[in-house]
């Protein structure tokens, strides 16, 4: 009975991660949390929307908020090629996509490889931190972020924003195409 149990202690103890790259530095996200990684598309701009936020796609039918992660966490901005990843996720119960430099694996580590940051930073540093944990795996350092405290309640509301002001933009165009038609028809018709 202890070997029928052993591999189900074995996956206990281990996460899957999606580990990607910005500049030098590795980070990962939880894999339940990625809804699919798609590569770059068209994305509209918003107006009047942060700096970090690249704009919105449509997506299957739904519009979705785009986030350069780069830029969201400081950092100088890149031009995006076709092959650029975008990462959806799902934050606040809402599908994000994430603009990364590049998708490196889907990768299980032991729970026993991640420090949780609570363990190595001072005292004074609040318990909900966008660091879950750090990773040392083939000499490389993965910081392991936390989705859920990736954006504070302000930027998810310019992200719901931005969704909600595409989506009004587009009822608006096709609004405005079907008028343009009816007056096209009543115009051949005279």
């Amino acid at each position: 009975m202890a070997t029928a149990q052993q591999p189900l202690n074995t996956l206990q103890e281990k996460i899957n991660l999606v580990t990607f790259r910005l500049n030098a530095v590795h980070y990962a996200f939880a894999v339940e949390s990625i809804q699919e990684i798609i590569e770059m598309v068209t994305i509209t701009p918003i107006l009047k929307s942060e700096p970090w936020l690249e704009g919105v796609i449509n997506y299957h039918g739904s519009f979705l908020p785009v986030v350069n992660l780069r830029c969201h966490f400081g950092m100088e901005a890149i031009p995006h090629h076709w092959h650029t990843p975008i990462i959806l996720a799902h934050i606040a119960s809402r599908p994000v996509g994430l603009i990364v430099d590049e998708v490196l694996d889907v990768v299980a580590f032991s729970l026993k490889q991640i420090v949780a940051p609570l363990s190595i930073l001072p005292a004074s540093v609040p318990e909900h931190l966008l660091l879950k944990g750090i990773v040392q795996a083939e000499g490389q350092t993965i910081l392991f972020l936390d989705l859920a405290h990736l954006f504070n309640p302000e930027q998810i509301q310019a992200l719901e924003a931005a969704t909600r002001a595409l989506a009004e933009q587009e009822t608006q165009n096709q609004a405005g195409a079907a008028s343009t038609e009816e007056e096209a028809s009543r115009i051949e018709g005279t």
